[in-house]
């Protein structure tokens, strides 16, 4: 049956939590069956001069439909799992890959991680500016916070002074808090 093993690998996909071990076996095969199809539609179509006879139209349309469907399964198998790859490098933040996560990719789509974070992270130089530090945009500027280390008097990035002392809470801008509660010096709170 034409086109089995592609939409195998579409289903695979889809039934998967994140992303099954990349199918070689069964990319390779779909590969194997598109030229089969397109090597016997060709060597047809040469030996009767480019002129099909009406009887075997139907045949032909069948095998072309075949091509096209394992290429658009085989594309959509890739782009998904390039999708994926993707977003993984946003989450996580880093631009090193997870060795857990390692098995279930192809050599060449670590190489595709790789090459991807380093481009992110040279844009981010370029720029200036850490586009991984909020993956989601703030509901609100300012934050709730309680001191965990005294400081005393602090004044902010924002020009604001501010007494910093232990288990007091306060509201600060989410520019001025993030970096002491990456600091471990004020801790979040709801």
């Amino acid at each position: 049956m034409f086109c089995e093993k592609a939409g195998a690998l579409v289903r695979e996909l889809k039934l998967s939590k994140w992303m099954p071990p990349f199918d070689n076996a069964k990319f390779t095969d779909c590969v194997r069956e598109i030229n089969e199809l397109h090597g016997d539609v060709t060597q047809y179509l040469e030996s009767r001069g480019g002129r099909p006879e009406p009887d075997h139209l139907p045949k032909l349309v069948v095998f072309h439909t075949a091509v096209m469907r394992n290429k658009r399964c085989l594309l959509a198998y890739i782009k998904y799992r390039m999708r994926q790859i993707e977003k993984l490098r946003w989450t996580s933040g880093g631009a090193t890959l997870s060795p857990a996560l390692q098995p279930n990719l192809h050599k060449q789509e670590i190489d595709f991680f790789t090459e991807y974070s380093a481009l992110v992270n040279q844009y981010m130089t370029d720029v200036g500016l850490d586009l991984t530090a909020d993956v989601n945009p703030p509901k609100d500027m300012l934050i709730q916070v309680r001191v965990l280390q005294p400081l005393g008097q602090v004044v902010l990035q924002s020009g604001t002074q501010i007494n910093l002392e232990a288990n007091t809470m306060h509201f600060m801008n989410r520019a001025d808090a993030e970096p002491l509660i990456l600091q471990g010096v004020l801790e979040h709170v709801g």
